[in-house]
């Protein structure tokens, strides 16, 4: 499973997608929510915004796979 997860992880870094856990599809699929899903992410501390897909529901829970441009086009602090 982990070498499927880093494979993912590995197309992720070209695309505006992201790998979130199956819990999060368990709770959007509960919704009234209409396809593709499309998610805005936002940096409230620097008003920055962008918008992503998933690519697939396999992250280990409680952790969301996000490419590296996030880190590049300051959405994201690293520490």
């Amino acid at each position: 499973m982990k070498t499927h997860i880093f494979l993912k992880i590995t197309v992720i870094f070209l695309f505006f997608s992201v790998i979130m856990p199956p819990s999060a599809l368990d709770q959007l699929s509960r919704l009234n929510i209409t396809y593709p899903m499309l998610f805005k992410l936002t940096n409230k501390n620097s008003d920055r915004m962008t918008h992503c897909g998933v690519l697939e529901f396999v992250a280990d829970e409680g952790i969301c796979y996000l490419p590296h441009w996030f880190k590049n086009s300051n959405l994201l602090v690293y520490s």
